[in-house]
């Protein structure tokens, strides 16, 4: 089974929810750049039975992706999965990252209801292991406010020092 069929990345999921269906993904796709109906039509047809869209890039100190609601409007248009990640920035904490996120996504109309945040290269995070882990944390902590009122489960959230 693949789960990323243009770039391998590791993703610490941290709150377990859909944004579209609660169905199982064979195949699925990481989207960062703009990607049309005919795109995503196209994945389905081949297949793919989900998006996960970059809704935060780091660029720029952190903002969110211009690209992330219409790919997840597009997504849903051709009946795949839509699954929002935050690529995050060691320049603002995890709750304002969260929070940028959130609001837009439900300012859109869509519900949230599956956030990953994407953990990547060690050479993206500061060399200071404390401050990574005080964003994380603050991502998560921002996350149990924002969904107090579901159930949900944190998976996969341990911090270890790489030599």
């Amino acid at each position: 089974m693949s789960f990323f069929a243009v770039t391998p990345v590791v993703f610490v999921a941290l709150i377990f929810f859909h944004v579209t269906t609660g169905q199982n993904y064979n195949f699925a796709v990481d989207i960062s750049v703009a990607a049309t109906p005919a795109d995503y039509q196209c994945l389905y047809q081949k297949g793919y039975s989900a998006a996960f869209a970059q809704a935060y890039s780091p660029a720029n100190g952190g903002s969110l992706n211009p690209n992330v609601i219409q790919n997840l409007y597009n997504s849903m248009k051709a009946k795949l999965g839509g699954e929002i990640y935050v690529t995050p920035t060691i320049t603002k904490d995890g709750k304002t990252q969260f929070d940028e996120v959130f609001n837009a996504v439900t300012a859109a109309g869509l519900e949230v209801v599956t956030i990953w945040l994407q953990v990547t290269a060690p050479i993206t995070w500061s060399n200071n292991i404390q401050n990574n882990i005080n964003i994380i944390q603050s991502f998560v902590d921002r996350a149990l406010v924002s969904f107090k009122f579901y159930n949900f489960d944190i998976i996969n959230f341990e911090v270890r020092k790489f030599a």
